[in-house]
């Protein structure tokens, strides 16, 4: 009989490390593959290329920034509006980094290209066509982070990420919430 409760005290412990290893180990790995492809869609795309990718897009939002900003100094009188532009795209661009955060690089750099139009739509210079052109293509590139297949997949990562055990598991392995670009 003594050897029928030691068996089921085993039994017991092994199915318990097994269970744990199963979420933890094997939950783990599946979140961390979750988490991995949605930062290859922000960085490489859904396989069209480099080019099509929220990485890509923040680039060109701030090269267009930049020319607007270079454009803008010959037709206002002061420059602080221009340099803040500057300043905010020259930080965008040079986040490589985690995905994380970057949102927030883009909102401020957002912010500073609209003070900047106001300030050209003031003095009348908005419809210049250098200034035109750079304006139209940085709307143009906010469109395209808008309609990217990122902040949804970024959306659906973080709810599986938040939820339980899942959120336990994410700290182990390296994992945390993804930007969702304002999703």
């Amino acid at each position: 009989m003594k050897k029928y409760s030691e068996n089921r005290v085993l039994a017991g412990t092994v199915c318990a490390l097994c269970a744990l290893i199963s979420v933890f180990g094997l939950g783990g790995w599946k979140l961390k593959g979750q988490y991995d492809k949605t930062v290859a869609l922000f960085t490489q795309g859904d396989g069209d290329g480099s080019r099509y990718c929220m990485e890509a897009y923040l680039d060109r939002a701030s090269e267009y920034a930049m020319e607007l900003s270079e454009e803008s100094r010959q037709y206002l009188s002061d420059e602080e509006q221009a340099a803040r532009v500057e300043e905010a795209a020259m930080e965008l661009s040079a986040e490589n980094g985690p995905v994380s955060g970057r949102y927030e690089i883009y909102r401020s750099l957002t912010r500073s290209v609209e003070r900047l139009y106001s300030d050209l739509q003031a003095a009348g210079k908005q419809d210049e066509a250098a200034i035109a052109l750079a304006y139209g293509d940085y709307l143009s590139v906010g469109d395209l982070i808008k309609r990217d297949a990122y902040p949804e997949k970024a959306e659906a990562y973080n709810k599986t990420a938040g939820a339980f055990p899942a959120k336990l598991i994410s700290g182990l392995w390296g994992v945390g919430q993804l930007d969702t670009f304002g999703r």
